[in-house]
């Protein structure tokens, strides 16, 4: 993925902490922390790649080749998750804000 970035013209920030972020129609807007202090910025995504317990909550993203989608989701601990197509429409709703991701059938899943 670094080199990738690298190649569009990008730089990883290491040390840099995602403090808050909004998305909007057209993007998203995210405060930074870092050695150098404080930042806002603008992009058109906004990616989390610090593991499965990062500030991101929720990813969705399309499995290649397929018209799969892959959720990912940081969950409780102790208790029982809904994993099914119902529950996780639920927590998508919930965690987005958004009510037009339509979950139709969950093919796998695991919590």
């Amino acid at each position: 993925m670094r080199e990738r970035l690298t190649e569009l013209g990008g730089a990883v920030e290491f040390g840099c902490e995602l403090v808050e972020f909004d998305q909007h129609d057209d993007g998203v807007s995210a405060r930074l922390s870092g050695a150098e202090g404080e930042k806002r910025i603008r992009a058109s995504y906004l990616m989390g790649a610090d593991g499965g317990r990062s500030f991101v909550h929720i990813s969705v993203c399309p499995l290649a080749g397929t018209h799969l989608f892959q959720l990912q989701a940081a969950i409780p601990l102790e208790g029982e998750v809904d994993t099914s197509a119902q529950g996780l429409a639920a927590m998508l709703a919930e965690r987005t804000g958004r009510s037009d991701i339509h979950v139709e059938s969950v093919s796998w899943a695991s919590a």
